[in-house]
């Protein structure tokens, strides 16, 4: 996978998974919207989407927190779900820049 086209783009990204104590929710999703995903297979999605899943889960219940944490109806997404509709839109539109 990121000996692929998109392998540079991809390890950025898994690189700030591995740091979210220094980056910041909006540059995380600021970087992942700025990818065009509609070029990119449903596989590397998936794969994405569960390695950030990791991270987060790990994040978090490395300070204590409950590994999952999803908003109440009328809270702003979570970071985690922000990133999900960035790759799977729920309407099925284009995605990416």
């Amino acid at each position: 996978m990121l000996a692929g086209p998109y392998g540079a783009t991809l390890a950025e990204l898994f690189r700030m998974f591995e740091n979210l104590s220094c980056v910041s929710p909006t540059q995380l999703v600021g970087f992942t919207s700025s990818i065009v995903w509609a070029q990119i297979d449903y596989a590397t999605k998936l794969t994405v989407l569960h390695e950030f899943n990791s991270s987060i889960t790990a994040f978090r219940e490395k300070r204590d927190l409950e590994p999952i944490n999803d908003p109440l109806p009328g809270e702003p997404e979570s970071p985690y779900r922000q990133l999900k509709a960035i790759l799977f839109p729920p309407n099925g539109a284009p995605t990416g820049a």
